[in-house]
């Protein structure tokens, strides 16, 4: 028996080392290190994942854009992919990606926690983030997200949360809102806001100096008024937005999700989100919080009921931030 298990494990190791060979020489291997019912899948799925990371790598090697294998990703896939690519080129400088696989809240395969380096479209400069691939039930990637890593998540506040269904739901549900802008997808923000929401902007107003160059001192130079939007009015100004930008890069960071304080049940799928925004594109920048109010009461899809942003310059202290108490929430 023993003979048997040093056998296997030996097997294995040589096996792993081949595959890590072979990353360095020719491309990255994926690796899925958990069990799934069907082999084939699993095999495909890790297949599809290497040959995009290594197609990854030789486009940013040579310069080019990804070239990518028939069959690997599904055609919507390559136009979010071609919307990625243009705001940042990215590869994967681990020969060999151990991971296992998840299923999402719709049920679908995904790998996460895939190391990437992000080379702005504008500069020199590169990034770490994290992406995701999400696989179609034929083993076809079917969708790729760059994410939230664990250490941005400040507090997430799971109390009487039975299972981690809603955690896995509203972490993905953060991915693909930040994913939607990056991506220009007016589409999903359509579909992410509720029909009712309340929408808080900020305007920059910039002070102009006096005939001596100097500012005002009654105002600062730089300040920010706050506009209130219907979701049309809101959809239609990012719908200008995407159009007169080559290229948007929204960074999410310092992340919290709690419940709703009210211990009625009414109140049971009401969440807030609080996070810091770093808005960057072609002709615009600023940085600046966030306050999400979500419903989660619709099984098929969660929706923003109160989206509302600051400039960073306006908080003095984690208590300025918009949140719950900000707002008189009534459920029906």
């Amino acid at each position: 028996m023993s003979t048997r298990k040093f056998c296997l494990t030996f097997v294995v190791f040589l096996s792993l080392a081949a595959q890590a060979v072979w990353a360095q020489d020719e491309g990255i291997v994926v690796l899925i290190t958990n069990d799934m019912e069907e082999n084939s899948l699993k095999q495909k799925m890790e297949e599809n994942a290497s040959r995009l990371l290594t197609a990854f790598n030789e486009a940013v090697k040579t310069g080019k854009k990804p070239n990518i294998p028939g069959g690997v990703i599904t055609e919507e896939t390559k136009k979010k992919l071609k919307d990625l690519w243009s705001m940042s080129a990215m590869a994967c400088k681990v020969p060999v990606i151990q991971e296992q696989y998840l299923k999402t809240y719709e049920k679908e395969y995904q790998i996460r926690n895939i190391p990437m380096t992000m080379y702005a479209a504008t500069s020199d400069s590169t990034k770490y983030e994290e992406i995701a691939l999400t696989f179609a039930p034929n083993g076809m990637i079917n969708n790729i997200e760059i994410t939230l890593k664990k250490h941005q998540y400040m507090h997430v506040d799971w109390t009487a949360v039975a299972d981690t269904e809603q955690e896995q739901r509203i972490k993905e549900f953060i991915d693909r809102f930040r994913d939607a802008y990056n991506c220009k997808d007016i589409k999903t923000l359509d579909i992410f806001f509720s029909n009712d929401a309340l929408i808080v902007t900020g305007k920059r107003i910039t002070r102009k100096p006096n005939s001596d160059g100097t500012l005002k001192e009654a105002l600062p130079g730089e300040r920010f008024v706050k506009q209130v939007q219907t979701k049309t009015q809101y959809l239609a100004k990012m719908k200008n937005i995407f159009k007169n930008n080559e290229y948007l890069n929204i960074v999410f960071d310092s992340v919290e999700i709690v419940k709703h304080p009210k211990l009625d049940p009414k109140y049971k799928d009401i969440y807030g989100v609080t996070l810091k925004q770093y808005w960057n594109s072609s002709t615009y920048s600023d940085i600046g919080y966030l306050f999400l109010l979500i419903n989660c009461c619709r099984k098929d899809q969660m929706e923003i009921v109160v989206r509302t942003w600051q400039a960073e310059n306006e908080i003095d202290s984690y208590d300025d931030i918009f949140g719950f108490s900000t707002f008189k929430i009534e459920v029906l």
